[in-house]
């Protein structure tokens, strides 16, 4: 794989990224390190950060690498083929699942900066069966933009990295605009607190469910 950010430190490895960047993380790997891994069939990634903000703060990386994703389909793909998320973690391309989100930090205190922290993504790039075998699930391939590793797993690195810059520089606001414009219809009415964090309103009871929380 070429034309990955300079800055950006990639390793190409056999086996789970995500499971060897928190290996990495925990060794005191350098941070800003990429872990990814291809088939004909899938790419994960997963990204080493050492954010200077607090963890509730820093868990908003997670937003801005869905929307490198949604970026780098929408610079690569047909114009038909469109990614949501479905809160907090679920990718979706044109209304089925197509991937998935996680994290990892070095403790869940939203309060304080954490050492490190992981943000990974695993998309589906071809389907095992035939088209259709499972309804509710996709791949590029089915949705007709049938992208190689090669090339969208640079793309995604570049685009993840521009909203990276801007969580830093600007803060989660405009991050967390642009993410909330991609949930899912479901999600659509459903409120964002000022870090991602999910809101709802049951019974004139007002419920924040955080992105920390979704930490693996």
């Amino acid at each position: 794989m070429t034309d990955f950010p300079p800055l950006l430190s990639v390793a190409h490895v056999e086996g789970d990224p995500f499971a060897l960047a928190l290996a990495a993380a925990r060794a005191e790997s350098a941070p800003a390190r990429l872990h990814t891994a291809a088939t004909d069939k899938t790419l994960a990634m997963a990204l080493e950060l050492a954010p200077e903000m607090p963890l509730s703060t820093a868990m908003v990386a997670m937003p801005a690498l869905a929307l490198g994703v949604a970026d780098a389909i929408g610079a690569l793909a047909p114009p038909e083929v469109g990614v949501f998320v479905r809160w907090p973690a679920t990718l979706l391309l044109n209304g089925a699942e197509w991937g998935a989100l996680n994290a990892a930090a070095s403790h869940s205190a939203p309060d304080e900066e954490p050492d490190w922290l992981i943000v990974a993504a695993t998309l589906r790039l071809a389907s095992d069966g035939e088209p259709g075998h499972a309804p509710n699930t996709t791949s590029l391939s089915e949705e007709g933009a049938a992208l190689s590793a090669e090339t969208l797993a640079p793309a995604i690195a570049r685009h993840t990295l521009s909203w990276l810059y801007t969580l830093e520089h600007e803060g989660p606001a405009p991050v967390l605009a642009a993410f909330g414009a991609k949930l899912w219809r479901e999600d659509a009415t459903v409120g964002l607190d000022e870090a991602g964090g999910r809101i709802t309103r049951t019974d004139g009871a007002t419920t924040i469910t955080p992105l920390t929380a979704h930490l693996a």
